[in-house]
């Protein structure tokens, strides 16, 4: 199963980026290069690389460019905002690099959206089910959604199974290939 799932969230990777030009090296080197130079300080290459993504429709760069607006990495912090991309990202039905665990963190604390801890859940049983995860991300987001459950109570759990089973209507889970 650990090695399914790794398998799949490889090929998850490998299909994002070669979808981004239709090459491997080329986005995979400018997103490392603009990595590196935010690592230095220089944040505006990592900006431009996730804004012309998220033009483009690309999750990850919905995800990573919500995390800035969320950590105030070279824009103005601006929780709305990154609540807004994370759910951009999220709302497409892929585990794209943890939109639906940041988002739920968001609910979570009412940061960008108002708190809403049904919505919590749910955003963090969306991000188990398909098992993409690598096995250290999907452990945590258990122990998240285990510790977050033990905060509501059942009426608000409820809620959440309902607006779970309203999702995955809209979002069948893809079935792993053998």
């Amino acid at each position: 199963m650990l090695k399914s799932r790794n398998l799949w969230f490889l090929a998850v990777v490998l299909a994002v980026a070669t979808a981004s030009s239709g090459s491997m090296s080329a986005p995979v080197d400018e997103l490392a290069e603009a990595k590196a130079k935010a690592a230095q300080g220089d944040f505006k290459p990592l900006l431009s690389y996730y804004e012309d993504g998220v033009a483009k429709g690309y999750t990850f760069a919905q995800a990573g460019l919500g995390e800035m607006y969320e950590k105030g990495l070279g824009v103005q912090q601006d929780d709305a905002k990154a609540a807004s991309l994370y759910r951009m990202a999220a709302e497409q039905g892929l585990n794209t690099p943890g939109a639906d665990r940041h988002l739920a963190r968001m609910y979570e604390r009412g940061a960008g959206v108002d708190r809403d801890l049904a919505r919590a859940l749910m955003w963090l049983d969306v991000s188990l089910q398909p098992d993409w995860a690598p096995d250290d991300a999907y452990r945590a987001a258990v122990v998240e959604r285990d510790a977050l459950k033990a905060k509501m109570t059942p009426d608000e759990i409820n809620a959440a199974r309902w607006l779970e089973a309203a999702w995955f209507e809209k979002h069948p889970v893809p079935k792993l290939p053998l």
